[in-house]
């Protein structure tokens, strides 16, 4: 949504393709649906945080840094907030403020919008010359091809922009989950679930910070730093 409005606004004529039938469906369930959209803290310690693949993302975070994106936000209509570990919300609380945000943006810059699933990217003369959707072909000299990830298939998110750029030949890393819980023996008796903050006992070289949380259930515990442990 914000890549085709971007290039809608620099000139281009920009046709995006959607296959829910609502835009941006994951995006309105990230954060447990009050969007986590950034962190404000220094680009510098927000790739200190990333456990892997902190420099391929250097460059993406240099050329749109925290602050950028929350100025972009807001501009856009959507008020923010910051709470603890520098982790940026909508005032809202609600997600769809920021999708809805992006749609209004798209709506603004003349995007295009067709429903539709991409299924295959056509080349001809060494370069991009159309998608294919629902047997047809759509001619276009360029693609934004967005993967998203293989997580929640039911939301777009199923593999599909991976499948089209492996046929173009290029190469994609093996995909695994980034969060995910820890499954164990029961590891409290107390009722549960049970959300609780790191104690500053932790181990010195621990690498779970005073702000993150821990969500303990009964065969399971899971947070954002137990995920990257």
């Amino acid at each position: 949504m914000l890549a085709s409005a971007i290039a809608a606004e620099r000139g281009a004529g920009v046709l995006l393709l959607e296959r829910n039938s609502v835009l941006g469906k994951k995006l309105r369930i990230t954060g447990k649906g009050r969007c986590n959209l950034t962190n404000s803290s220094p680009v510098s310690d927000v790739l200190d945080n990333i456990t892997t693949g902190g420099r391929f993302l250097q460059s993406a975070f240099h050329g749109f840094p925290p602050y950028e994106t929350m100025a972009f936000f807001e501009q856009l209509g959507v008020p923010l907030k910051t709470e603890r570990g520098s982790r940026v919300f909508p005032q809202s609380d609600n997600a769809n403020d920021i999708a809805e945000a992006l749609r209004r943006y798209m709506e603004k810059t003349g995007v295009e919008l067709m429903r539709g699933r991409a299924r295959k990217l056509t080349v001809a003369n060494g370069g991009i010359s159309g998608v294919i959707s629902s047997g047809t072909e759509i001619n276009c000299k360029s693609v934004i091809l967005a993967t998203g990830g293989i997580s929640y298939p039911a939301t777009g998110s199923s593999g599909d922009g991976h499948k089209m750029a492996c046929e173009l030949g290029h190469s994609v890393t093996p995909l695994r989950p980034s969060l995910v819980p820890l499954a164990a023996e029961p590891l409290v008796t107390a009722p549960l679930p049970v959300t609780v903050r790191p104690s500053r006992g932790m181990p010195p070289r621990s690498r779970v910070a005073p702000s993150e949380t821990l969500m303990v259930a009964p065969l399971s515990a899971s947070g954002l730093k137990l995920s990257t442990a």
